[in-house]
């Protein structure tokens, strides 16, 4: 009597069902990392444009009087900075922010 490879892999596979469980759990594992990679790299991409179509575009900028604005402190952190302390107060002050609503503290 002769067996045929498919034989052998039929009578091991009925003699130990938990040997076809694992395979089995290991190919649904495979596939699922799979798709996880999938659509980290993908799908994400592909969620986000199609909420972007579907839900539009918001305004980058909204306008506030500048009764809405809130107070705002700049902290400068600056230790051995003497030659690079000035240009960077100058350029704080030229903010775009009322001047009543910004400190600065060095």
């Amino acid at each position: 009597m002769t067996l045929a490879i498919g034989d052998l892999n039929r009578s091991f596979a009925a003699n130990f069902p938990v040997l076809k469980l694992m395979v089995s759990a290991a190919f649904y594992i495979f596939w699922v990392g799979i798709l996880v990679v999938f659509y980290t790299y993908l799908g994400y991409g592909l969620v986000i444009f199609v909420l972007s179509k579907i839900r539009g575009r918001t305004p980058l900028y909204l306008s506030q009087a500048d009764t809405e604005l809130p107070r705002v402190t700049m902290l400068i952190a600056a230790f051995n900075e003497e030659s690079f302390i000035v240009e960077k107060i100058k350029n704080t002050l030229t903010l775009d922010y009322p001047a009543d609503l910004l400190s600065i503290l060095l």
